[in-house]
């Protein structure tokens, strides 16, 4: 991979601040001949980083440092306190107060709204769960693939190959990663290497799983999937080799609050014991479940607490 920007420059110090001045800037190559400034991105943060040197003997090449230690005196500081600061933060308000905090940014991705496989790219990223520990898991939709992310690293790495149309990806408490492949009808369990279930059949029974969309697990290895095909939400509890409905009725369309019409996205809150479904199809809909009883989610008031309070003072 070339430079992502090559500046001019009168000399390797004048280099040193455009690589500088640059949050995705971390290594950098004068070459005083044309005076051009060479600049790379890269996140490494083990190993090391090797160049094929110029055989320009006037050429030089030097990296940025990142360490933890240049953040701590900026971050959740107040913006009034310091200078402006190239590091990557903004000011922004939390909780009624003016702070720095780091920047927007893209973390899995080419850049320049650039698509294709490796570590960085990405064609048709679709589901994503991040961990307790902040690890990004992505499905690549046009790869067939599932991606994992450090939160210090923009180099993912595969952790699924599939060959089949991946839609989401969760990872449990035991660090299992669920592969929902809604082209292959199944969900593929890693480290372990298994697929639940064996076989796809339609009209949709218990036994199968036709149209896996999203799936959700509890701290108890119960697996939810939503099934887009068959209007439903099932339930698979560990080592089953059938699943039950939780809500909707198998190859079935309705309005009712009983029933679904294309269930799509689902989340599990387990404090409350409670499963909220997108009802895409015409019912346009968000259903919550509580232990069998359901109700619509009608649409919140946005809540104007801290602009009251800010206003208050």
């Amino acid at each position: 991979m070339g430079p992502f920007l090559t500046p001019i420059q009168t000399n390797i110090l004048r280099c040193h601040l455009e690589c500088n001045q640059r949050i995705a800037c971390r290594l950098f190559e004068f070459d005083q001949d044309p005076g051009e400034c060479r600049l790379w991105s890269d996140d490494l943060t083990t190993g090391m980083i090797s160049l094929d040197i110029p055989s320009k003997p006037r050429s030089k090449v030097g990296m940025i440092q990142m360490t933890s230690n240049i953040y701590l005196s900026l971050h959740n500081q107040p913006c009034d306190k310091h200078a402006k600061s190239h590091l990557g933060f903004e000011c922004r308000d939390i909780e009624c107060n003016s702070i720095y905090q780091c920047l927007n940014q893209a973390i899995a991705r080419f850049g320049n709204a650039a698509s294709g496989g490796g570590v960085k790219g990405l064609s048709g990223p679709w589901g994503l769960h991040v961990t307790s520990d902040n690890t990004l898991y992505v499905t690549d939709y046009n790869t067939d693939r599932v991606q994992t992310y450090s939160s210090l690293s923009r180099s993912g790495i595969t952790i699924a190959a599939l060959n089949r149309a991946i839609k989401d990806v969760f990872e449990d408490n035991l660090e299992y990663v669920y592969t929902a492949a809604i082209g292959a009808g199944d969900v593929f369990v890693s480290p372990i290497n298994i697929t639940l279930p064996i076989s796809r059949l339609y009209p949709c029974n218990l036994s199968s799983i036709y149209s896996p969309y999203v799936i959700a697990v509890d701290k108890n290895g119960n697996i939810y999937i939503s099934d887009f095909a068959c209007h439903v939400v099932s339930k698979w509890v560990s080592n089953a080799t059938t699943g039950g409905v939780v809500t909707g009725k198998l190859n079935t369309v309705g309005s009712s609050n009983s029933l679904l019409n294309g269930s799509k996205f689902i989340f599990l809150d387990e404090i409350h014991s409670t499963l909220y479904v997108v009802d895409y199809n015409n019912n346009n809909r968000v259903q919550k479940f509580f232990l069998g009883v359901n109700t619509t989610v009608q649409p919140s008031v946005f809540n104007r607490r801290c602009s009251i309070d800010c206003a208050l003072g």
